[in-house]
């Protein structure tokens, strides 16, 4: 799928912003699809005059390595009608991009790119807002920011992941002030509620079946013989230096290629098969591609662990299955790997579960004057074990942490929270 800016993005919020006046608008009625009051703020975003300079220093400031300063300060400044946008689309629950599947993989998805830029400018506020002791706006800017990420939507796997991506900052920003600001109970119970409210949004496992469904269907539209040539010519041909002025050299047979240790051999043989291929064979490997789908959504359902090693095995069936069976080949080229985008979906809820349980851990701290000796029944888990986090009391605040490992990583998470006396 591609991503655009510049002209043509103006043109799409035009095209939406029209949709806007000739229904919702004219009723006098406020706009009730957040992806409106978006495109808008695409619209009204200003860059920084010194572009390097300010998103090298927006970066340093959401990492934590750096305090606001004067130069995020006046890019904040020059974006506040786009901020308040923004801020405004947050408070609706339906986004609806808009995207048009049936253009397959040609489809545009121009708002991601900008969506994210705004929400760091989002989350910058959010850290000057914190510095200036106003805690209680900056966590709702962070809380701005996962709306923000709940709307990327799942229209396609890589809108997921730039969801996952948002929070994560989202997340950060969160501990970051919790950290540095006083507990002040009537704040934490307000975060606490308003925390709730944010996971009443789609939960991320529908969201994500919802994005893998929608990837295969969207991609669907073009495996046919008429279509097929703007794949290979899209996926394929720069990943092989083909074109076709430049054929695959032919192949002994498919089934000597070994396709892990030499995946270049082997798509030079897929673009070989497409190019000979009639419509009976596209019509086996949209099959085979629905049955992988099925298998993948099915996986989802079980305990990290389990799904992470189910996924992964999936992950390497199209293309061991793909030497021999042509079927196969286009699953085997074309689907991502989705174990990762499975790890990432739990290790961006077991963050937000950790913050949750850290706002409980902080007002207890408020009520009673002392951290908790142990953790309050009933909160959220570690997703990456099932149980409880394990809480370890420190000089200067307290830790929660996983009781297994991130596969992916091979390393157990922590989440350090410190208390302001």
């Amino acid at each position: 799928m591609k991503t655009i800016s510049g002209n043509k993005l103006l043109r799409i919020a035009v095209v939406a912003l029209s949709l806007a006046i000739t229904t919702e608008v004219l009723s006098a009625q406020p706009p009730q699809n957040a992806a409106l009051f978006y495109y808008q703020a695409f619209m009204l975003h200003q860059e920084p005059e010194e572009f390097n300079t300010t998103l090298h220093a927006l970066g340093e400031l959401l990492k934590d390595r750096t305090e606001p300063n004067e130069v995020v300060g006046k890019y904040i400044e020059q974006n506040r009608a786009a901020l308040g946008l923004v801020l405004a689309a947050g408070e609706i629950a339906n986004c609806d991009w808009g995207l048009d599947f049936s253009q397959g993989t040609s489809m545009q998805i121009p708002h991601l790119s900008p969506l994210r830029r705004l929400s760091k400018i989002v989350l910058a506020e959010a850290k000057v807002l914190a510095a200036r002791g106003r805690h209680r706006t900056a966590l709702s800017r962070c809380l701005t920011a996962h709306k923000m990420a709940a709307h990327a939507g799942d229209d396609m796997i890589i809108s997921f992941l730039v969801g996952i991506s948002i929070a994560d900052m989202a997340n950060e920003c969160i501990q970051a002030i919790l950290s540095e600001m006083p507990q002040d109970l009537q704040t934490l119970d307000w975060l606490k509620k308003e925390l709730s409210e944010v996971e009443k949004r789609p939960v991320t496992l529908v969201k994500l079946k919802n994005s893998i469904n929608n990837d295969a269907r969207s991609t669907m539209v073009d495996l046919t013989k008429d279509k097929i040539n703007k794949v290979v010519s899209v996926f394929l041909e720069p990943i092989v230096g083909l074109s076709a002025d430049n054929p695959p050299k032919k192949q002994k047979s498919d089934a000597t290629e070994d396709t892990g240790a030499n995946a270049y051999d082997f798509n030079k043989v897929v673009v070989d098969r497409i190019r000979a291929a009639d419509e009976e064979f596209f019509q086996r490997n949209r099959a085979y591609w629905q049955e992988h789908a099925a298998s993948v959504i099915a996986a989802l359902d079980l305990p990290y662990a389990e799904a992470y090693q189910r996924l992964k095995d999936l992950g390497d069936k199209p293309k061991k299955d793909a030497v021999e069976n042509t079927d196969a080949t286009l699953t085997a080229v074309l689907v991502p790997a989705c174990y990762k985008i499975c790890h990432f979906e739990v290790k961006r809820n077991t963050f937000y579960n950790a913050i949750v349980t850290a706002v409980d851990i902080y007002i207890a701290k408020a009520q009673t004057g002392r951290l908790p000796d142990a953790l309050p029944a009933g909160l959220p888990k570690d997703l990456f074990s099932g149980q409880d986090f394990e809480y370890e009391k420190t000089s200067d605040g307290f830790v929660l942490r996983c009781r297994a490992k991130d596969l992916l990583k091979d390393k157990i998470h922590e989440y350090e929270f410190k208390v302001k006396n």
